[in-house]
């Protein structure tokens, strides 16, 4: 697997920032050039703060956003939100169509929460920000 396999999309990496996601926390970082981004180690990234690329007449100062794994969202998400005075756990699943869904639903009944999809990566990224938007969870 490749980095870009196991990493949120750079989207998601910016999407997660704006919601309060840790940006130090994670082993893995989305360094963006303007016209070029990549996903690199941590430590890598240490060193190509110092980068700079010529283009567009001066020099382009890289952004960083933390790019965590499926494994290190999992490890913020919750295992039960409360939600209208029901108590709802984490569920995740594969498709037959290869992507993820990942889900709060109770033991037994229907709660209304939308289901995000994608790979398990972006999909767990979706439910971190959905939670932080609605105020199911706390920033971190």
């Amino acid at each position: 697997m490749t980095l870009e396999q196991i990493c949120v999309t750079k989207e998601w990496a910016e999407k997660l920032k704006e919601a309060g996601y840790p940006q130090d926390d994670s082993f893995y970082k989305w360094c963006d050039y303007g016209e070029k981004s990549l996903v690199m180690p941590f430590l890598m990234s240490s060193e190509a703060r110092s980068l700079r690329t010529s283009g567009h007449g001066g020099n382009i100062v890289p952004k960083f956003f933390s790019a965590p794994t499926a494994s290190e969202i999992l490890e913020r998400l919750p295992r039960m939100v409360e939600y209208y005075e029901c108590n709802l756990f984490l569920e995740i699943w594969k498709r037959i169509s290869g992507e993820y869904a990942v889900k709060y639903k109770p033991n037994s009944g229907h709660v209304p929460l939308p289901v995000q999809l994608g790979r398990l990566p972006n999909a767990l990224a979706k439910m971190y920000c959905y939670l932080v938007q609605e105020n199911l969870t706390k920033k971190d």
